[in-house]
């Protein structure tokens, strides 16, 4: 665990003190994600079907930059939509917990991924605030707050993919 490189675990602000680095700091998260993601699939190319899922790798790209067949390879050769790249943080939290709500009803006809993902994104895009926050400030902050306070969690990629937040 190197806490002396990372501002955030060293106990740096997770926030930009003004709106106009806001949108900077926003990328930066996702940015951050999409690294990590990357570092993992280098090291653990089985993950790659689960970051793809995620929209935190290009299956396609994963697949051509192997000499193996990549488990995400399958999805490319589909063209599922929900296989594309993320765009956004909010979009790779949105796949996250649609994915897990849909397996955690067993499959039932009832629960459409689909629906739970387009529900998810229509709360980011929100501006409703709840205890002065929007959803995306509260779920981009209890995603640093897990990386700065939890010594288990050592990346922001863990902190989205395996903790509840």
């Amino acid at each position: 665990n190197n806490t002396g490189s990372d501002p955030i675990r060293a106990g740096a602000s997770p926030q930009p003190q003004n709106n106009e680095s806001m949108a900077s700091f926003r990328d930066e998260m996702f940015m951050r994600l999409r690294r990590e993601a990357a570092e993992v699939v280098k090291r653990e190319p089985i993950l790659s079907m689960l970051l793809s899922k995620a929209g935190l790798i290009d299956a396609n790209t994963t697949s051509s930059n192997s000499n193996k067949k990549s488990s995400a390879s399958y999805f490319s050769k589909n063209n599922n939509p929900c296989h594309e790249p993320a765009t956004s943080f909010e979009e790779v939290i949105s796949r996250i917990v649609s994915h897990r709500l849909s397996s955690c009803s067993g499959g039932s006809e009832n629960m459409c991924p689909e629906f739970l993902l387009d529900l998810l994104l229509d709360s980011f895009r929100g501006n409703e605030l709840e205890l002065g926050h929007t959803m995306s400030e509260a779920v981009r902050e209890d995603a640093m707050s897990i990386v700065r306070r939890d010594p288990a969690c050592e990346t922001l990629l863990e902190a989205v993919l395996f903790m509840k937040g």
